[in-house]
């Protein structure tokens, strides 16, 4: 792994903890994205959890890949 896609994957987890504290996200989601994270920028996690809070992960997914894409 390169040290910049490292970087933004550690970004991202960081993104995905806060959500979890503040109880934006529920255990469940928290794993499920952050193996999500994986494949996608720290960008559209973000709007992932934004959507989250009163969307399921698939309509959550699809309206992060409208607003900012991968």
């Amino acid at each position: 792994m390169k040290q910049q896609e490292a970087q933004e994957l550690g970004n991202a987890h960081a993104l995905l903890e806060e959500a979890h504290k503040q109880k934006k996200i529920g255990m469940r989601q928290y794993g499920a994205l952050k193996k999500h994270a994986m494949a996608h920028s720290p960008e559209h996690i973000a709007a992932m959890i934004k959507h989250m809070e009163h969307m399921n992960f698939r309509d959550a997914h699809k309206a992060a890949m409208q607003e900012v894409g991968v």
